[in-house]
């Protein structure tokens, strides 16, 4: 049986390829939009770029159904991963965004009922922002589903095939992290 294999659009054809084991049906994924554009056949080839892609298309549904654009879910996420308010300037320079485009950022999820705002006790002058209620039930309710899911999945195999998977999948979040370090330090062909 072919793998699919997900290829950032930059490197992915402008059509996809129809191997001898495909349709002429078969389109590029409409699932995802940006980098993971289009699936090609190929035989005997493992990757995890399916699992990111249907990863990166839950993100995407969750977002929809918080009613967020890209830049604000990415806001959001960032709220998610750390474990205390955090001033909307650290959250801007995470996010690299200008400070009007924060401010626009901060009004919209504040004014949706996603994020909480005060001022920073410790100089007054500051922000701290963190997720409202409402979104931390919605991502709870998200992790539980997902959850429940991966636990069913994770059922259909013994000991040593988990260990042998999450052993895989920690070798794909090295490289994963080692894709990106590059290319936050200027990407191919330049220094870092």
């Amino acid at each position: 049986m072919p793998t699919v294999v997900v290829l950032p659009a930059p490197l992915g054809p402008s059509r996809p390829k129809i191997s001898p084991g495909t349709t002429s049906n078969e389109t590029p994924s409409t699932a995802l939009t940006g980098r993971l554009r289009y699936r090609l056949t190929r035989s005997r080839t493992t990757t995890a770029a399916p699992v990111v892609a249907e990863f990166l298309s839950s993100h995407h549904a969750l977002a929809a159904w918080l009613d967020l654009n890209p830049s604000d879910m990415a806001a959001l996420t960032h709220l998610v991963n750390v474990d205390r308010p955090i001033t909307q300037e650290a959250l801007r320079r995470r996010l690299r965004l200008s400070k009007g485009a924060m401010s626009a950022l901060v009004e919209r999820m504040v004014g949706a009922g996603h994020v909480e705002r005060r001022p920073n006790p410790e100089d007054g002058r500051s922000q701290l922002l963190r997720l409202s209620a409402r979104s931390a039930a919605g991502r709870e309710w998200h992790r539980g589903q997902l959850e429940l899911r991966l636990r069913a999945a994770a059922g259909r195999y013994d000991a040593a095939q988990r260990a042998a998977i999450l052993a895989f999948l920690a070798d794909v979040r090295a490289a994963v992290s080692a894709t990106t370090g590059r290319l936050r330090a200027g990407g191919p062909g330049r220094a870092g």
